[in-house]
């Protein structure tokens, strides 16, 4: 027989590690290509600072996971600090904008996604558990604001609206039939949506003309392929290390035209084009393992997390929204949330039987080795 691995090649195997491995693998070649690029770390902010939001998210994610399945009064601690949150977010995005529309809208998403999982830890989770009872009545009217909140986010833009509705339906299945869909095919559905959304703005750029259609006020502006075009011919001029941070926006006409044509408004073209192939190839390692990072715990939270990571990657496919740190930091802690494995209550001590005395259907604990926070 084969050697067994031991626990930290477990580890190592676990979607955590790849997942952050992944982000310290971006973080490093941003580094590199700026530097053999002739251009300052400086430029590179934001490529440098993003992934270090979203490791921090995700840890904060399990932590308030945890804090919430701990018990009755953490849900509503999570609750009470999930609001005010939301509120800064309207605050600031909508009475006055400093994040435009489809930012705003992506944040929104997200703050929905939150308000699901939280309804996830006071539902009764699995057959057998003791009953914890309804959501109690102050958590469950934060819970709805800050869900109406995220709706009105998510509806300052046409693409945000329609995710967030998706997001919406498959939160409302996950919390009223919580084992329907299994984490394998959440994880599926998500990968393959990235996927198909990449395959349709590079099919798109190839285009020789912009389909008619798509013009209309409620489809993509044709300066969308224009800029993409831009995008992917930087990046076939210099495919290794790309142009560098702000090369995109020297090089593109379209792009110094108008104030809001700055960037590619494609995550992935903005990052090929400006770090290169490697860069472009780690961006969807890091999408894809964060649909695996969701997916790793519970179905219900399983199908929530992917769900709005996935719509926030595909969002990203056709607009620029990684480089915002407050999207980052929520779309994070809903993957962390979401691939945290719930610690179950103690059980309630009930009559010697075959499971011991003592012991319950849900004494088996739920953590795992290899997770941020055992």
């Amino acid at each position: 027989m084969g050697r067994q691995p031991g626990r930290v090649g477990r580890i190592l195997r676990t979607p955590d590690a790849l997942f952050l491995l992944a982000l310290a693998a971006w973080t490093a070649w941003a580094a590199i290509a700026t530097v053999l690029g002739g251009r300052t770390l400086a430029e590179a902010s934001g490529y440098l600072v993003n992934p270090l939001v979203l490791g921090a998210a995700v840890l904060l994610g399990r932590l308030v996971a945890r804090a919430a399945d701990a018990a009755p009064g953490a849900v509503r601690t999570a609750s009470a600090l999930l609001l005010p949150a939301g509120l800064c977010l309207l605050a600031v995005g909508v009475l006055e904008p400093p994040l435009y529309a489809n930012a705003q809208a992506a944040a929104g998403v997200q703050v929905v996604a939150l308000a699901a999982l939280l309804l996830t830890t006071t539902l009764v989770r699995e057959v057998g558990e003791q009953p914890q009872g309804l959501l109690p009545a102050g958590s469950l009217l934060l819970t709805v604001l800050a869900a109406t909140l995220g709706l009105a986010l998510a509806s300052r833009a046409q693409a945000g609206l329609l995710l967030v509705l998706t997001v919406t339906v498959l939160a409302v299945l996950a919390l009223v039939r919580p084992r329907t869909v299994r984490q394998r095919l959440s994880a599926g559905l998500g990968t393959t949506a990235i996927g198909a959304a990449l395959a349709v703005v590079l099919a798109l750029t190839s285009l020789p003309a912009w389909p008619r259609w798509l013009g209309e006020p409620e489809g993509l502006s044709v300066a969308r392929q224009l800029l993409w075009r831009d995008a992917l011919e930087l990046w076939g001029s210099r495919p290794l290390l790309g142009g560098g941070p702000g090369s995109f926006y020297e090089s593109s006409p379209i792009a110094r035209s108008e104030p809001h044509l700055y960037a590619a408004h494609s995550s992935m073209l903005q990052v090929g084009s400006e770090l290169g192939t490697p860069a472009a190839l780690l961006l969807l390692a890091v999408l894809v393992l964060g649909v695996l990072l969701a997916a790793q715990a519970d179905r219900d939270r399983a199908l929530i997390g992917v769900a709005a990571w996935s719509a926030l990657a595909v969002h990203s496919m056709i607009d620029h929204l990684y480089e915002f740190p407050v999207v980052v930091l929520l779309a994070g802690a809903v993957i962390g949330w979401a691939g945290a494995r719930p610690r179950r209550r103690d059980p309630v001590p009930g009559p010697p039987g075959a499971d011991g005395p003592g012991r319950g259907p849900s004494a088996e604990p739920g953590t795992s080795s290899g997770t941020l926070v055992p």
